[in-house]
C-alpha cells in the first residue's frame, strides 16, 4: 500500500489507478481537495449546492450514487465542505450510510474514465492550488 502522499502526488499526476482499495470516506479528505470544487463546478456551469444536495438526497433514496467521476468528485469535495462546516470532524462524516459509497463509485468511475473527462479533469487539477 502506498502512503497517503504518494498515492496523492500519482493521482495529481493522472494516475487514478492509485487510488486505494478500498477508496472510503475516511481516506478521501485529501483527495476532495486536489481540485477546487467551487470554481470547478462554476467553470462546467452547475450550481455546486443545490447539485450535490439533489445527487445526495438520490444516494439515500436508493442506496447508489450516480454521475460521471467529475460530476462525483464534485459531490465529495462538496460533502467534505458541508462535514467540516457543520462542525463535525470531517474523518467522522455520515461514512458508511452513504459517503462510502461514493468514494467507491468514484474510485470506479475513475479507473474507466474517458479521455475527455480525463482531459477536463487533468486541467482542474493543474488549475487547483496543488496541482
Amino acid at each position: 500500500m502506498l502512503l497517503t502522499s504518494e498515492w496523492i502526488r500519482l493521482v495529481q499526476k493522472g494516475d487514478f489507478t492509485a487510488i486505494p482499495k478500498p477508496f472510503v470516506w475516511n481516506d478521501s479528505i485529501e483527495f476532495a481537495h486536489l481540485i477546487n470544487g467551487y470554481a470547478a463546478a462554476s467553470e462546467i456551469g452547475i450550481d455546486l449546492p443545490d447539485f450535490a444536495n439533489m445527487k445526495a438526497s438520490a444516494a439515500r433514496a436508493t442506496g447508489s450514487w450516480d454521475g460521471t467521476a467529475t460530476e462525483l468528485w464534485l459531490c465529495l469535495f462538496y460533502e467534505h465542505r458541508r462535514a467540516r462546516h457543520s462542525g463535525e470532524p470531517e474523518e467522522c462524516g455520515e461514512g458508511a450510510n452513504h459517503l462510502d459509497p461514493l468514494c467507491a463509485t468514484l474510485r470506479s468511475k475513475l479507473q474507466d474514465i474517458g479521455a475527455q473527462e480525463r482531459g477536463l479533469l487533468l486541467a482542474l487539477l493543474a488549475g487547483s492550488p496543488r496541482g
